[in-house]
């Protein structure tokens, strides 16, 4: 945690959202590129958009002059990351029953 710095300093949460956000270009990339159907994969990238948005919340809380009060924004991050986890085991949820429909 040294190397980043701590969650008090803003270029933490950059590296955080812009990993996210980096993430959910490339997979978003590839539905389109693979044509990949279903509701899904739709579900992780909209996770890994809420991901970086609670992120990027969390670097404009952590620096001098915060957009929102204090427990407002870290309100506004758990909804973020809460909503962008539930939509993750959603999708991992559809594809384990996806799954299983195709073995039978």
């Amino acid at each position: 945690m040294t190397i980043l710095g701590s969650l008090a300093t803003w270029w933490f949460w950059a590296y955080y959202a812009a990993g996210l956000a980096i993430m959910t270009c490339v997979l978003a990339l590839h539905l389109r590129a693979t044509r990949t159907m279903g509701r899904g994969p739709r579900l992780l990238v909209m996770s890994g958009v809420l991901g970086a948005l609670g992120a990027i919340i969390g670097g404009m809380q952590a620096g001098p002059y915060p957009p929102l009060y204090g427990p407002t924004g870290i309100m506004a991050i758990r909804l973020c990351w809460v909503s962008g986890v539930t939509l993750g085991v959603a999708a991992s949820a559809m594809y384990l029953w996806g799954m299983k429909e195709k073995r039978q």
